[in-house]
């Protein structure tokens, strides 16, 4: 998964151990059931609602973590190895990689034989039908097509022969000709695909590893239309059974689902039983229930009644479970295990640059130097969150490159009013109010009236812009907002899924949508994307874009997640990943 510019704030649909802090709902209690029945049912919460389910159309982390159940990329990361590797999924090895003389990059990748689509009615008699290379090629077309709408054309245009002119052709107002040929994707034998790349890409597998590159039939998207999207056909290890908008989802286990539990390990994964099931088909739970509920109070109740499995702590009850830095004792009794939990995601306040107050530095700086976000945090989240310094959280700063201080962090109300006065707004005269666009909620609303608690010490105003998760879409792409508090999520351990969003490549249809327009960042992240991955060269630069960054203050770093996660000790094969990826198919449960 891409970063999403989401407001995943309080409402945690971002990453909590799997992967998203959906509360996942276990069995009614901890009583012993039959055996039989112990992987037969898991029981989750989702938070803010799905508008379909289409890799290709991301928007959300709440889509691309549904999604993931229910279809397959050529490349995942391994479950248990670490530091992460990637593995191969659809993908029968890893590729192959050619190195041309003009720059050029070939990827050659060979599929494994014998996975079938889930059965649906889109396949007619027969009612499903093996996956082939041609599944590849069309489904990465669709991601360069203008009326999917995919958030990676502005990069893949760039990176694919070919792709421009199919993206063109793709605007007309006739069907688009998915035979219209794209010489970047090569279908070369009924399970071999080569793509090519114009230059370099040191992330390239990474992308390939996202929801959005999932492979599906050219078949149910032609049936469904533009309902495609509520009637997903993958071949991943759930298939959707039931969708009741606003209520519940219910996945059923692939009866035909390709994938294993791996057979190695650490020797500490040995010794934790995480690798008792090596070998067996998954996904080892049958059935998942998913149930639309927001609250957290609610969510939190259920947990110690043991009728949810996983939680996340409340703000109000972090002190009462948390002790220094492990989980209470009475916690340990009740049979919780909690995992300390940072993830790779940031919360940010986002600037729009096409203002023209803000496309003032000072005026910026000052917004900076003015919040106490560590008072903010304290006051909201207990210690559920720490400060951010930067838009790229540590667990992906490039290694040996310093600790990244932010130079412009607050409370300084004295820098902030000598930075207004340069500016040309002394006292924050002339100024206008201001509008915050968060999504709609009392936690959001909080933290918006916080930051003007602060803000109006130098004489900014600030208010709250409530947006609701359909509006988010269209207020966010287009461009339409002053100041914007959003999360972005990482999906694979580098600092360039943080960075790309700023590269004036990707604006304004590519994540850039708060117009941060850098010629020398611009350069370095052509460099990141040459440069091998782990090289000193690269960490060098990557370390002076996150610094350009810090100065220039197109967006205000607010706070990384600092807490734990907690499950029952009935789940089994629990391994935490950063919230990189669901271990749902993973899991099992015995109570």
């Amino acid at each position: 998964m891409r970063k999403f510019d989401m407001l995943s704030l309080m409402r945690k649909e971002i990453i909590i151990g799997l992967s998203l802090v959906l509360c996942l709902g276990g069995l009614a209690s901890c009583t012993k059931k039959k055996k039989k029945n112990v992987n037969s049912e898991l029981r989750m919460f989702y938070v803010s609602e799905v508008p379909h389910m289409d890799p290709a159309q991301m928007v959300s982390a709440g889509v691309a973590r549904k999604v993931e159940l229910l279809y397959d990329t050529l490349y995942e990361f391994h479950f248990l190895k670490r530091p992460f590797q990637v593995a191969p999924n659809l993908a029968a090895k890893l590729p192959k990689i050619i190195r041309h003389k003009n720059g050029k990059v070939t990827y050659i990748i060979t599929l494994k034989k014998g996975i079938l689509f889930h059965k649906n009615p889109c396949f007619g008699k027969k009612g499903t039908r093996e996956l082939t290379a041609q599944d590849v090629v069309y489904s990465y077309k669709r991601l360069i097509d203008a009326k999917v709408g995919s958030r990676m054309i502005s990069l893949l245009k760039e990176l694919w022969e070919g792709a421009d002119t199919f993206l063109l052709e793709s605007k007309k107002k006739t069907p688009t000709n998915y035979a219209l040929n794209v010489p970047a994707l090569e279908v070369k034998n009924k399970y071999t695909v080569h793509i090519t790349l114009k230059r370099p890409h040191s992330v390239f597998l990474y992308l390939l590893m996202q929801q959005d590159f999932s492979i599906l039939p050219r078949e149910a998207v032609e049936k469904y239309g533009e309902r495609f999207g509520s009637h997903p056909v993958g071949t991943g290890p759930y298939q959707l059974k039931k969708w009741v908008r606003k209520s519940k989802m219910i996945f059923e286990a692939n009866p035909t689902y390709h994938g294993r539990y791996p057979t190695k390990g650490t020797s500490k994964d040995q010794q934790a039983g995480l690798l008792k099931d090596a070998g067996k088909s998954l996904p080892l739970i049958k059935t998942v229930i998913m149930q639309h509920l927001q609250e957290p109070e609610p969510r939190w109740l259920k947990f110690l009644k043991a009728e949810v499995d996983f939680a996340d702590i409340p703000r109000e009850r972090y002190g009462d479970v948390i002790q220094g830095n492990d989980i209470s004792a009475d916690m340990k009794k009740k049979g919780i295990l909690g995992t300390k939990f940072q993830g790779l995601a940031s919360w940010n306040l986002y600037f729009n640059l096409r203002n023209p107050y803000f496309s003032n530095i000072h005026v910026r700086r000052a917004f900076a130097l003015a919040l106490d976000i560590p008072s903010v945090l304290n006051k909201l989240f207990k210690d559920k969150y720490q400060p951010s310094h930067s838009n790229v959280p540590p667990l992906s700063w490039p290694k040996g490159q310093g600790s990244f201080k932010h130079p412009f962090r607050g409370p300084n109300v004295k820098q902030a009013l000598d930075e207004l006065k340069k500016a040309g707004y002394p006292g924050g005269k002339g100024l206008p109010e201001f509008k915050v666009y968060a999504s709609a909620g009392a936690s959001y609303r909080q933290w918006v009236e916080s930051m003007a608690y602060y803000l109006k010490k130098v004489g900014i105003t600030v208010t709250y812009a409530p947006v609701n998760s359909i509006q988010w879409l269209k207020v966010m792409t287009k461009g339409q907002f002053e100041l914007l508090m959003s999360g972005g999520v990482g999906s694979y351990p580098d600092a360039e899924d943080f960075l790309s969003s700023y590269s004036s490549k990707n604006y304004p249809d590519g994540g850039n949508y708060y117009k941060f327009l850098n010629s020398d960042f611009d350069q370095w992240y052509k460099d990141i994307l040459r440069l091998p991955l782990g090289s000193e060269k690269r960490r060098v630069t990557v370390a002076k874009m996150i610094r350009l960054l810090q100065t220039e203050l197109p967006v205000i770093p607010l706070m990384v997640y600092n807490t734990f996660t907690l499950r029952y000790s009935y789940i089994k094969n629990y391994k935490s990943n950063d919230g990189l990826w669901s271990i749902i198919k993973y899991l099992k449960k015995e109570l």
